[in-house]
């Protein structure tokens, strides 16, 4: 507590003699002195006052350059994205058209090729059946001309059964005297 009081008693002494030695060392006196201080901080004001207004009109001005720009920059970007929207839309409705017409085009060649593959069918029947014919008459001409043949040669031809396809079946006859039956 000692140390504590000479602490505060050596501040006192400090002061009192900074007070005095100021006194003795001051170059205007004391209403001098408050009417320069005043001065000089009314001089301050003002300049802090037309400073603060001048940053005021900057900032203002400022402010409003930004707004502008950024209702330019808002109204460009509400255009561009409307222009972006209506080529979705358009290519939308492009993709849908030629989806459509891909689907008509393959419905049309599956058409086609269902209709070919039918009339294909068909003239294979056809060929088929007219090559059966054609068969049936070539093989009673050779029966018939082999029998020609044999009877003045004094034996028989007789077709013997087929072997093979429809298509490319080979018979043969056996044309020996005497021989009725056909070799495979």
């Amino acid at each position: 507590m000692t140390r504590i009081m000479s602490t505060l008693q050596a501040l006192l002494w400090g002061g009192s003699i900074g007070y005095v030695a100021g006194l003795l060392t001051a170059k205007k006196p004391g209403a001098e002195l408050r009417q320069e201080l005043s001065e000089t901080s009314a001089s301050f004001c003002k300049e802090c006052g037309e400073s603060i207004s001048k940053l005021k009109a900057d900032a203002s001005c400022q402010v409003q350059a930004i707004t502008n720009e950024s209702s330019t920059v808002n109204q460009n970007l509400r255009k561009a994205i409307g222009q972006l929207s209506e080529k979705a839309a358009g290519m939308k409705d492009t993709m849908a058209d030629t989806a459509q017409k891909l689907q008509v085009q393959t419905k049309d060649m599956k058409d086609t090729m269902t209709d070919t593959a039918q009339k294909l069918h068909v003239q294979g029947k056809d060929m088929k059946d007219t090559l059966a014919e054609q068969t049936a008459v070539v093989k009673e001409s050779v029966v018939e001309e082999m029998n020609k043949a044999r009877a003045a040669g004094g034996g028989s031809v007789t077709p013997g059964p087929s072997t093979g396809s429809a298509y490319g079946g080979q018979k043969t006859f056996d044309v020996s005297p005497g021989s009725s039956q056909s070799r495979q």
